[in-house]
């Protein structure tokens, strides 16, 4: 988790976490979010400097979406989507991702296991009269990652910063989370096709974390007994697409 290390408190790493979300909370609503809701106030027409098509007055629509930074996740996931609207105020967003980079202090990522993200999506769109593109509905989401824990060598005592981190013969962790979060959103849509999706919200999360190998343990004994946690957390994203 990118700028948090990974705690063994459960409790410790859930406050990490949601400072983290605070600071990327406040920089969207003060540069992000202004513009987004300019943009969405335009009434769709059929000049050239309006908007024709929005999701939530265009049924039938496939909207293709990915982030491939996701600068505002927890976990650093290139992500794909496709929104179906299936009435003027009503949509569905499946979501796959794949995990490219988990480092945070001593862990990162296990590059050659499978480590992957998914998310399902309602959507229930409020009606133009208030803003074109907000929304509001239900996240449902699963993640599956793999990472290791190094530790810090120094070979050169008398310079400290020859420090490195040593995966040689590191500790291994499996990790598997289910959350349910609701969301409130925005998506504007710029020059008929273009959109830029924006949503943040709060729910809970259930860890299942397992702890693979333990090199600190001796011949024969047996590593510890999977943790499971349910711990509240908050959700924010940023997506581009194009409407076909």
């Amino acid at each position: 988790m990118i700028g948090c290390k990974k705690p063994v408190s459960v409790i410790f790493r859930y406050f990490c976490l949601s400072a983290t979300y605070m600071k990327r909370f406040i920089i969207v609503l003060v540069f992000i979010l202004p513009s987004l809701s300019v943009m969405a106030q335009f009434v769709p027409g059929t000049g050239e400097d309006r908007i024709v098509v929005t999701p939530n007055i265009a049924p039938g629509k496939t909207i293709i979406k990915t982030s491939l930074l996701s600068p505002f996740d927890v976990k650093n996931v290139i992500n794909l989507s496709l929104e179906y609207t299936i009435t003027k105020h009503l949509s569905v967003e499946p979501e796959i991702g794949y995990m490219f980079n988990y480092f945070a202090g001593l862990y990162k990522i296990q590059p050659n296991d499978m480590n992957y993200q998914e998310r399902f999506s309602l959507r229930y769109y409020i009606p133009e009269n208030f803003f074109n593109g907000l929304y509001v509905g239900p996240v449902f989401s699963y993640a599956s990652y793999n990472f290791q824990k190094g530790v810090y060598r120094n070979e050169y005592p008398a310079k400290p910063d020859s420090v490195t981190l040593d995966y040689s013969n590191p500790w291994q962790y499996r990790e598997q989370d289910f959350g349910v979060y609701l969301v409130v959103g925005i998506q504007p849509v710029i020059k008929r096709h273009f959109v830029i999706d924006l949503n943040g919200g709060f729910g809970a999360e259930y860890q299942y974390f397992v702890t693979k190998f333990d090199p600190m343990l001796k011949n024969g004994a047996a590593v510890p007994a999977p943790t499971k946690n349910i711990v509240p957390l908050g959700i924010l994203s940023l997506h581009f697409g194009y409407v076909f």
